[in-house]
Order: structure tokens, then C-alpha cells, then sequence
């Protein structure tokens, strides 16, 4: 898709609209389970619902992931006072007038990376959460929220009563275009930050789907955390995957690893998920996004 809007063949309207009619086609992937001995060979066929940028699937699984950020954001060191903090929210912006949109979208995260490098350089040590958003014209800009580990930075409040820090400047240098920041009033506030700005295009297709189409068709993962975040986030994954241990390995789909030693998985294809619904087992919930099949789909 990226050569045919190169090539002027379709526009960058006509992707969002692309985008919507993929993301609402429901479908899966199946998997088959093959196990036992030659007289007594096993099959156990599985559906799982794919996810998709925006569908429900993706939208549960971000929201999974903003509960451990949350927590793991009380953990990091968020510090405020009336004077100083070690936290920021940041907008950075693109010159429409520097690039083409596709040239944008190609260079987004080497401008990212440049950018970060540059402040752990002038800084010391940092975490971070950050997302790419669309404009309406489809270029890309960066909402991100960043912990420092040594530095703080100088508070005060702007004419609009938005809370800044004086070293604003200083800051914006390293980057190239405009950039916007701005300080939390409290963890809560960063903690809603991320929410709002961050993971908004994961739960509304009104704020998103722009977003989410310009992401899709540029292949561009949606949103980044630190390396720090995230060991804090799999430390808290796994306390609670512990606190509800079985006395038994088992695997994805609950069967006892020590029984499998000799199973494989097989990846059968990506159906409609209609035509998957026809062939789910009897006896299952309605409204899973993963279930066991009575055959393949055809």
C-alpha cells in the first residue's frame, strides 16, 4: 500500500478507510494440537480471535498493559512538588514543510531515538512511555511522558495556569521542530496523561482511527515503554501469575506440559471468524475469543 500512495493511486483518506474496513473484519488464526502415540493419535483443534490495531482483542490487551504501567509508575519515582519535578509530558511536532508524509512516518522513530539519546546525554538516566499520533494532514507527532532519574527540572506556571518548567528551552534544542512541555500536578495527573494521550487511539476509533490507519499502513508499532517500565511491569506480571500458581505446568490451553513431550503445534491458517464460530465444540461460552473446534475450517 505504501507504493500506491507513492504512486498517487490511492490517498491518504482512502487508507482510514481501508484501514476500517480491515479492522472490522473479524478473524483467527487455527492451531492443531497433535499428540499421543500411532494407535493412539490425538487432535485438538484451536481458534483464537486475532487481534487488530483498534479491534477488541488489541483494545483488552493494551488495557492489560496500562493497569501494570500504572502500577509500575509508582514504583519508578515519580516526584513532584511545588518547585520542582523529575516529570514531563512532551509533544513533539513535525514540520510539515521539512518532508513529505511518507518521508515523516519513515523517520519518526530515527528522530525519536536521536532525541532521547540527546536527553539521557544532557540528563543522566531516564524512563519513558511514548506514542506516535497523527495530525489531520497525517504527519506524525510524539506524545511521550518522561521520568528522570537525576535530573529535575524548575516549576511554574504559565498565563493559562498550565504548569512548565523554566529549562523548556534548553530541552527543545534537541530537538527539530515545536515542542510542547508541560508538567503532571501529581502521579494521578501522570498517571492520566498516559490514558489520555498515550493510549487514546487504542480505545476510540473518533480520537484514533486516523491515527491507527497512519500506524497500520507505515508499519509502526503504536507505542513504546522503557526498559525500566518494563522489568518493573513483568516483575508485577509475574506476582500475580504466582499468586494463582497450579500445582502443574500446563500450557496455553491448560494441558499438562509433562503429558506433550512429544506433541506439536501446527498453524493451519487465518479463517473468517464467522466460519470459526460454525465449528465451535458445544458447551463453550458465547463471546470467547479463543475456542476449541470440532474440524477445520474450510
Amino acid at each position: 500500500m505504501q507504493y500506491q500512495l507513492e504512486a498517487n493511486l490511492i490517498s491518504y483518506d482512502e487508507v482510514q478507510e481501508l484501514y476500517q474496513t480491515w479492522v472490522n473484519q473479524d478473524e483467527g488464526f487455527v492451531l492443531q494440537l497433535q499428540y499421543g502415540s500411532e494407535h493412539d493419535f490425538m487432535k485438538k483443534t484451536i481458534a483464537v480471535k486475532c487481534a487488530k490495531r483498534g479491534n477488541d482483542v488489541y483494545r483488552y490487551r493494551v488495557n492489560n498493559r496500562l493497569k501494570l504501567l500504572s502500577e509500575a509508575l509508582d514504583s519508578i519515582g515519580v516526584k513532584i512538588s511545588e518547585s520542582k519535578t523529575n516529570t514531563i509530558f512532551m509533544t513533539l511536532t513535525t514540520d510539515a514543510n521539512s518532508s513529505n508524509i511518507r518521508e515523516a512516518w519513515e523517520n519518526i522513530g530515527k528522530r525519536w531515538n536521536r532525541f532521547l539519546s540527546a536527553l539521557k546525554k544532557r540528563y543522566g538516566p531516564l524512563d519513558h512511555v511514548r506514542a506516535w499520533e497523527s495530525t489531520e494532514r497525517g504527519y506524525p507527532h510524539v506524545h511521550a511522558e518522561i521520568i528522570f532519574h537525576e535530573a529535575e527540572f524548575h516549576i511554574f506556571k504559565d498565563k493559562h495556569g498550565r504548569l512548565r518548567v523554566k529549562e523548556k528551552d534548553e530541552i527543545a534544542e534537541l530537538w527539530d521542530s515545536f515542542i510542547d512541555v508541560q508538567v503532571p500536578k501529581d502521579v494521578q495527573s501522570a498517571k492520566n496523561y498516559i490514558l489520555k494521550e498515550i493510549f487514546k487511539h487504542g480505545f476510540s476509533f473518533e480520537l484514533g482511527s486516523k491515527t491507527l490507519a497512519m500506524l497500520w499502513v507505515f508499519r509502526k508499532r503504536a507505542f513504546s515503554i522503557s526498559r525500566g517500565l518494563n522489568q518493573i511491569m513483568h516483575r508485577l506480571d509475574i506476582c500475580m501469575h504466582n499468586s494463582n500458581q497450579k500445582s502443574r505446568s500446563l500450557d496455553l490451553f491448560g494441558l499438562p506440559i509433562d503429558d506433550l513431550a512429544s506433541a506439536k503445534w501446527v498453524f493451519v491458517g487465518v479463517f473468517a471468524w464467522n466460519k470459526i464460530l460454525d465449528l465451535v465444540k458445544p458447551n463453550q461460552k458465547e463471546g470467547l475469543w479463543t475456542y476449541e473446534l470440532r474440524g477445520l475450517p474450510a
